[in-house]
């Protein structure tokens, strides 16, 4: 199967085609081309070109994104890993990490729209002042992909996990809930301590 055909209607079928057919060096490779792509998004009303050219800043992306997409696809693919044993999930780590992987199939359309606007409309990309109507496109489809993204990441963790679209589901909120949970934490034991010197 292509899975950059067949993963936007068939993501399950996709997903178990990738655990079972494709080699680790294909996923590293979506892996490191998506995430380049992502880092398309990443220079938004930054105002980097006023100090480096857009030439230089794809060049920082080439660089960095895959670096950057494959290291975080081993931490997150670990979480999701261990989550889904919580709530009896069978896959392996590389069944998560390989079918997890095409998420990063949206990051590809994505990043080419991002990457797209920079080029056309430099002015409206990297000002927060200046629009243009890619400033109203590019995030509506943006915003389209990412939904689809996260059904894909549900679909494709039921199949590595073998279990059901739900749990799948409960997979992906668990970490959030804990990321949640810790920063609530944090800034309430920031505010005690503010508190307690303040009140002291």
């Amino acid at each position: 199967m292509n899975p950059f055909l067949t993963v936007w209607l068939h993501p399950k079928q996709t997903a178990r085609d990738m655990i079972d057919n494709k080699p680790l060096w294909f996923v590293f490779l979506l892996i490191a081309i998506g995430s380049f792509a992502a880092f398309g998004s990443g220079y938004i009303n930054s105002e980097f070109n006023d100090t480096m050219s857009i030439a230089i800043l794809v060049f920082i992306s080439l660089f960095i994104g895959p670096i950057f997409g494959i290291i975080m696809m081993f931490i997150y693919g670990g979480v999701l890993y261990l989550c889904g044993k919580l709530l009896r999930g069978t896959g392996s780590f590389w069944d998560v990490f390989k079918a997890g992987s095409l998420s990063y199939i949206p990051s590809l359309v994505t990043g080419f729209f991002y990457y797209l606007w920079m080029f056309l409309s430099p002015e409206s990309y990297f000002s927060v002042y200046e629009t243009s109507a890619f400033s109203f496109i590019v995030p509506l489809i943006s915003f389209g992909l990412g939904i689809w993204s996260f059904v894909i990441n549900i679909a494709a963790l039921s199949e590595a996990h073998r279990y059901s679209n739900w749990r799948a589901f409960f997979t992906l909120l668990i970490p959030t809930i804990i990321v949640v949970v810790f920063i609530i934490a944090i800034i309430a034991i920031v505010g005690i301590a503010f508190f307690s010197i303040f009140s002291g």
